[in-house]
């Protein structure tokens, strides 16, 4: 790989300095707020992710960004943050999907979509890695405009993939720590989603009712789920010029089909996308992998992984049996095998080409999926930093412009000094003066 830097007389560096503060370690549930009745009283918004806590209400902000707008659904994964923002122009109806990272709440990714991915909420299964939701249906699909289905959405395409129609829709759907989908209508009743087919079995009748999409939630460390229900009274927009919202949390108990209001919202806010941090895993999967790292040397793209597989459950117990492991490099297959609990192992792999790489440890028993395991880091060549000075002299007729070598690379990946060349051009009359040369 030959390494060439295009040298000019004008140097520009930027640095960019991110912070981010810690929250507070109580239980509390997080969710994207769209709209409150005080924004629509003064016209403005404050849309972005915000944190509330179980037990009585209070509203913090964790980010404000407008494109952390959950108002077409959203979900937390085990890798990203994922939300659907509807805005209705009336003639037309804008449609984005978006992904954040949970550590810096920075922008990971933005697709452009359509009806088909609006969802009233979504719910991230983590036991098959997808995100289902109850969806609008779409007559460009050839389905009958103002109904809605149970489906499934690929995120990296905004692709929606329809299961069964829905009589009524759904405000909250939420997977426990075993991976059962449990939904909220909008009538007040509690059902359980068979996730393949759709086939629902009624557990409850709540006793409450909404008229609006909202969200919800396990906290799978309790296995309660929290379901928001909002209803907007339209009646007010006569009196205001908007329609007054009241939005109320709601502790629901599948297991006896009951629900236990917590508190009312002081401002009606309209949430989307909530998601409780807990655990994932069942007590009896593996507990998560030790000394996990990679090693890749002078730029190959082969390597090796090594991890310790863990000798004690997920729920603390000791662990038995042969235990699977699986790796990723960017979701594809990187090494995989089998060994038993406390074993070293050292697992060797390739990967297709230079570049960035999360690279995914799975640990898999007869119980379930144990806590992943991730490292990032560049693999291969990297690309050398641009050159930090350069000195133009003249003397006897003759400029002469010298530099000194990089010495790092953009992503901290390897770079091979021997190979670096450069190219030198003269401007504004983009004269080419030196080709491949190694001097400086």
């Amino acid at each position: 790989m030959n390494l060439r830097l295009r040298l000019s007389v004008a140097t520009v560096a930027a640095a960019i300095v991110m912070t981010s503060a810690a929250m507070a370690q109580e239980k509390r549930f997080y969710a994207s707020v769209y709209s409150t009745n005080e924004w629509k009283e003064y016209i403005y918004s404050e849309t972005g992710m915000y944190s509330f806590p179980l037990d009585k209400y209070s509203r913090t902000l964790v980010k404000e960004d407008s494109d952390l707008d959950a108002s077409g659904g959203g979900t937390m994964t085990e890798d990203f943050y994922f939300c659907t923002s509807e805005i209705n122009y009336g003639a037309w109806t804008d449609v984005t999907h978006y992904t954040f990272k949970p550590d810096s709440w920075q922008l990971n990714s933005q697709l452009f979509g359509s009806i088909q991915g609006v969802a009233t909420d979504l719910a991230y299964d983590h036991t098959t890695a997808r995100i289902y939701g109850c969806f609008a249906t779409d007559p460009e699909l050839g389905e009958t405009e103002g109904e809605f289905v149970f489906g499934s959405l690929n995120e990296a395409t905004g692709q929606r993939l329809a299961i069964k129609k829905i009589d009524t829709p759904w405000i909250a759907l939420g997977c426990d720590r075993s991976g059962s989908l449990y939904a909220v209508d909008m009538g007040g009743i509690l059902w359980k989603v068979e996730k393949t087919t759709g086939a629902t079995e009624q557990i409850a009748d709540l006793g409450v009712t909404a008229n609006r999409r909202s969200t919800g939630a396990f906290d799978t460390e309790s296995g309660i789920f929290y379901v928001v229900v909002t209803n907007e009274d339209s009646s007010t927009i006569e009196e205001y010029g908007y329609s007054i919202g009241k939005s109320e949390l709601y502790a629901v108990d599948v297991t006896a089909g009951s629900a236990k209001l917590v508190y009312e919202f002081a401002d009606g806010e309209a949430v989307g996308g909530m998601y409780i941090p807990g655990p994932l895993s069942d007590d009896n999967a593996p507990a998560q992998a030790t000394d996990f790292s990679a090693r890749f040397s002078d730029g190959a793209l082969n390597g090796t992984v090594s991890f310790t597989i863990p000798d004690k459950t997920f729920g603390g117990n000791t662990l038995e049996g042969n235990i699977k492991y699986l790796v990723r490099a960017n979701g594809s297959l990187f090494a995989q095998g089998t060994a038993s609990p406390g074993t070293k192992i050292e697992a060797d792999g390739k990967v297709d080409e230079d570049g960035a790489y999360e690279i995914e440890l799975e640990l898999t028993n007869a119980a379930g999926r144990g806590p992943k395991s991730k490292i990032s880091q560049w693999i291969g060549h990297d690309t050398p930093v641009s050159l930090s000075s350069a000195n133009l002299t003249y003397s006897d007729g003759a400029f002469t412009l010298t530099w000194a070598h990089p010495t790092s690379t953009e992503h901290g990946g390897y770079m091979n000094h021997a190979m670096l060349s450069y190219d030198v051009t003269r401007m504004p009359d983009n004269v080419r003066v030196a080709t491949a040369i190694t001097s400086t």
